[in-house]
């Protein structure tokens, strides 16, 4: 699989989402990634934002996350890391439909962490060492938010 960089970047900073009719996508290509809120320049797609309709989304949700709606229909993967919304460093939270899982099956190269059909064939087995503490601390995060009528 090769990564194609879609959207026309001359200045190395992106400070506005270019017009979609400036973007390049391949037809063959099985997902679009993007980053859902750009922190460093302030660049956030808005809430409701129309994608192509003819890619599968992997979405870095990691300064957004538990902060606004997130339409999962149109998602293949939404990740975050929850140090800016959600608990402490070390933990990552993936979200994907397990009808989704084939593509990112086993290849060459790949992390065994970032195997997600390993990961989910083995639910009772641990590939790694989960940060205990940083799983605890936003399980409690996410219990108050419940609790406020959030996320």
């Amino acid at each position: 699989m090769k990564a194609n960089n879609i959207i026309p970047n001359k200045t190395g900073k992106f400070l506005t989402i270019p017009d979609q009719n400036e973007w390049s996508i391949s037809k063959e290509a099985e997902y679009l990634y993007y980053c859902d809120n750009e922190t460093i320049s302030g660049v956030e797609f808005p809430e409701g934002y129309k994608f192509p309709e003819n890619n599968g989304l992997i979405c870095d949700a990691s300064s957004n996350f538990a902060s606004r709606p997130i339409d999962w229909s149109k998602h293949k993967c939404v990740f975050a890391s929850a140090q800016k919304n959600i608990g402490p460093p070390g933990l990552t939270i993936v979200v994907i439909d397990k009808k989704h899982i084939k593509p990112f099956e086993k290849k060459d190269g790949v992390s065994i962490l970032s195997d997600w059909a390993t990961i989910s064939q083995s639910p009772d087995k641990l590939q790694n060492t989960p940060s205990s503490w940083s799983i605890y601390v936003s399980g409690l995060v996410i219990e108050h938010m419940l609790k406020q009528g959030g996320l």
